[in-house]
């Protein structure tokens, strides 16, 4: 999927067990954009996260390593 137009986007994150711990709703935002989760409820480890668009559509799946002081 391209990210090329404005969307409306979720992303969600899951733990490797495959539970969701977070969802957030993004709104419309284009390709060029940064989001910023605060996390202090998740332990140290590698989650993968989930954006899929306003139909439900996956538009990409990343591998992201959570770090806790």
């Amino acid at each position: 999927g391209s990210l090329t137009e404005a969307k409306d986007l979720k992303l969600e994150l899951y733990d490797l067990q495959g539970r969701q711990v977070r969802q957030e709703q993004l709104g419309r935002v284009n390709d060029a954009f940064q989001h910023t989760m605060e996390l202090p409820d998740l332990a140290s480890g590698i989650y993968l996260l989930k954006l899929s668009d306003g139909k439900g559509r996956l538009l990409r799946t990343e591998k992201v390593e959570v770090l806790q002081d």
